[in-house]
């Protein structure tokens, strides 16, 4: 992202800041609420990963499934816009 490669066990996270901060270069590529979407996936990634299935809660889990497809197509308009 902006020619500087994010490393570190927290890439992800860095590389969803960097996105949603503007600058001199270009304007931010994600909105706040999109990047705080974005960041509970992450989290939610973490927590598949790190647990086993029947650990797994529907009720925190819905909200991201069913806003799944939403911020999906919201993550490609931005991209595609950026791209453009």
């Amino acid at each position: 992202m902006d020619g500087e490669p994010v490393r570190g066990d927290s890439w992800h996270r860095e590389l969803l800041l960097r996105m949603k901060s503007p600058t001199t270069h270009r304007p931010a590529l994600l909105s706040e609420e999109l990047h705080d979407s974005l960041n509970e996936y992450l989290r939610f990634r973490h927590v598949f990963r790190n647990a086993y299935s029947f650990d797994l809660d529907w009720q925190k889990m819905s909200p991201l499934v069913l806003r799944l497809e939403e911020t999906f197509k919201m993550l490609e308009k931005v991209l595609n816009d950026f791209v453009k």
